[in-house]
């Protein structure tokens, strides 16, 4: 995938090509971390999956999903300017089966389970490329959202926390399938 500045170009997105503006918000693809998630995101994405995006910053990682074949896509996160930096490069990048929530991870189901007329808040893939204690906190919800066989990655996570992080993972009944780590930071796959 390529990364091009939104404005760097006026073309439509090719099928590798991402059109990015930061904006306010976390997630440019240039990060270790965001480099690192986005792959595991790209190999682990199947035709037909459901993604859930935490902490979706610009929506990089939707985009990825998208691109990769999910077929419905959920991001959220807290931050305002993160959901308006989210939905401009969704629409700049033709991205059309995602929902953006703001929110935690607990208001963004109720409001998917309001507007999706009570559907399951569940997922093939779960991404949250955030920091480690986040990750570490919400290792046991996600348990509980990730469909059997569902994959959950997460990066983010610098080197000195790698430890902490895989121990709730396991703890949280996750199996590790594969560590990646580039500089200082680290990204984990593993499901269920």
């Amino acid at each position: 995938l390529w990364v091009i500045p939104s404005w760097d170009t006026t073309e439509e997105p090719k099928n590798n090509e991402i059109i990015m503006d930061p904006g306010m918000a976390f997630g440019t693809g240039t990060h270790e971390s965001t480099e690192l998630c986005s792959g595991l995101v790209e190999a682990n994405i199947r035709k037909g999956d459901s993604f859930l995006d935490i902490g979706t910053g610009t929506g990089i990682l939707a985009i990825v999903a998208s691109r990769a074949g999910a077929a419905k896509i959920t991001a959220i996160d807290i931050d305002e300017a993160a959901i308006r930096a989210s939905r401009e490069n969704l629409k700049v990048n033709n991205v059309k089966n995602a929902d953006i929530f703001q929110g935690d991870l607990y208001e963004a189901e109720a409001s998917f389970k309001k507007m999706q007329f009570r559907a399951p808040f569940e997922f093939d893939v779960i991404a949250a490329n955030i920091v480690s204690d986040v990750i570490i906190e919400i290792s046991p919800k996600v348990r509980t959202i990730l469909k059997k066989g569902g994959r959950f990655v997460c990066s983010g996570i610098i080197i000195e926390r790698e430890a902490d992080v895989l121990k709730q993972l396991e703890l949280d009944g996750f199996k590790i399938r594969k560590i990646i780590r580039k500089n200082e930071w680290t990204a984990i796959i593993s499901d269920v």
